[in-house]
């Protein structure tokens, strides 16, 4: 690779992480929205997201995406230079929720993926999002285009109804075991 590149990065990641980790104090508590849970079956650490819990009224979408690199960096003490992470997002209505509309959440996502692909080169194997309903399917081809190629090809969409009784739609086990999920 182009060294010089290799250290602008890194210099750019040290005056990232200096500005914004720790959390600053008056950075919002924001509800328990993601969480590592086990192991994906490939072996990869997991994250589990539930969009349900996003709440833009606590917070906006850069805090989502600094909490997530928060919660990245605390782990990267524990994880080899190698080893890779499993996101799961479940976009399943929840009780007690806020239970935001997808367009709601686009730009959390949007801010996650700038902040930790900017910052966490090379982590994320594979980005599970579920279950999706078919009018979803067209706010992800009106969404990938500002995703980095690279990512945008890790990402995999599993289709179904996604109110609070829909169960995980059944293509999920061939990622994670049944313990690693919310039904």
């Amino acid at each position: 690779g182009d060294e010089g590149a290799g250290d602008a990065m890194l210099r750019k990641h040290i005056e990232w992480r200096a500005e914004s980790l720790p959390l600053p104090a008056e950075h919002p508590v924001l509800p328990d929205w993601a969480f590592y849970h086990g192991r994906a079956k490939d072996g990869t650490r997991l994250l589990c997201v539930l969009g349900a819990k996003i709440d833009l009224s606590q917070g906006t979408a850069a805090h989502y995406a600094l909490s997530a690199a928060a919660m990245w960096d605390a782990l990267e003490a524990e994880l080899t230079t190698s080893e890779q992470l499993t996101v799961i997002v479940d976009t399943r209505a929840g009780d007690g929720s806020t239970n935001p509309p997808v367009w709601d959440v686009v730009p959390v996502a949007r801010a996650a993926a700038s902040v930790l692909t900017a910052n966490f080169p090379g982590r994320v194997r594979r980005i599970v999002v579920y279950p999706l309903p078919s009018a979803a399917t067209a706010v992800w081809q009106a969404f990938r285009w500002v995703l980095p190629t690279a990512t945008a090809s890790k990402i995999v969409l599993l289709g179904g109804p996604a109110s609070r009784a829909s169960p995980a739609p059944v293509r999920l086990a061939e990622f994670v075991s049944h313990d690693a999920i919310r039904e």
